[in-house]
């Protein structure tokens, strides 16, 4: 699974309509099975908080991978994290409302192999009820169930096809989202490059090689779109020193990236 930054901006298509535009992920450390993933304690996450807003850009999602599933939108455990990360990140709406936009993308293969990408929120009420705790768990991840009551607790009545019911369908809770790619292929504002290397998917990826490399691709191209990337503003932060990446990551913002500073600063590190 991996965390999506991007922004919010206008939809032209609807009416009061916002689009949540994606540009870069992080992976946080995990673990995964066949049926979930769980994110682990990150050290990383308040330097990537600070870079991210360092580049405007704010957490508007998660994605990640699974196994085709017939009959299966999103199971009981995806409604119920999509729900706790809805909570985690809502704002007050002018109505005075609190609200979320937070979206859950899911990764999977399709009937010819190929991946595709679905795009989902869950309901207010779906939130709402993951927040009081009202869910139970179930070994069963196509069921969703309700806790039983404590003595003196009321707790909510589900009903399916017209019978109370405490296990249901997840798909109840889902809200389909409209996704797509730019038409032009460069849809991104702000982060230009995907190609350094991901040094949360694998311990040692970053090496002397790799950097120089990385340079050597861009030895030519505006110092602007060769510093917005947010895995090389790590690469500083971790080399040299956090402010010197987030003083990097607001000039990538302003397009006013000095990289003869930066080519000083890493000097030693690529043996110059």
């Amino acid at each position: 699974m991996a965390y999506l930054f991007g922004y919010y901006a206008k939809d032209p298509n609807y009416k009061d309509g916002v689009r949540a535009v994606v540009e870069t992920l992080y992976e946080p450390p995990q673990i995964g099975d066949q049926s979930s993933v769980v994110p682990q304690m990150d050290k990383d996450i308040p330097l990537i908080d600070r870079l991210t807003k360092d580049l405007s850009l704010e957490c508007v999602g998660w994605i990640f991978t699974t196994l085709k599933e017939e009959n299966v939108a999103l199971t009981s455990y995806d409604i119920r994290k999509a729900a706790k990360l809805q909570q985690a990140y809502t704002f007050t709406h002018p109505s005075g409302c609190k609200i979320s936009r937070f979206v859950t993308c899911v990764a999977k293969p399709n009937d010819k192999g190929e991946c595709e990408i679905d795009t989902y929120m869950v309901s207010d009420m779906c939130q709402a009820l993951e927040r009081d705790h009202i869910f139970d768990e179930l070994k069963d991840k196509k069921l969703m169930q309700v806790r039983k009551a404590k003595k003196g607790e009321i707790l909510p009545t589900i009903y399916m096809e017209g019978k109370e019911s405490s296990k249901f369908d997840p798909d109840f809770f889902i809200v389909n989202i409209a996704h797509g790619v730019p038409s032009n292929k460069k849809g991104q504002n702000i982060i230009q490059t995907y190609d350094f290397p991901v040094a949360s998917r694998c311990k040692g990826i970053v090496t002397q090689n790799s950097v120089k490399d990385y340079f050597k691709k861009y030895k030519n191209t505006d110092p602007n779109i060769k510093c917005a990337n947010l895995f090389f503003l790590m690469f500083i932060a971790k080399t040299v020193d956090e402010d010197t990446a987030s003083t990097f990551a607001k000039q990538v913002l302003e397009k006013k990236v000095n990289w003869e500073v930066i080519e000083t600063l890493l000097g030693t590190y690529l043996g110059y």
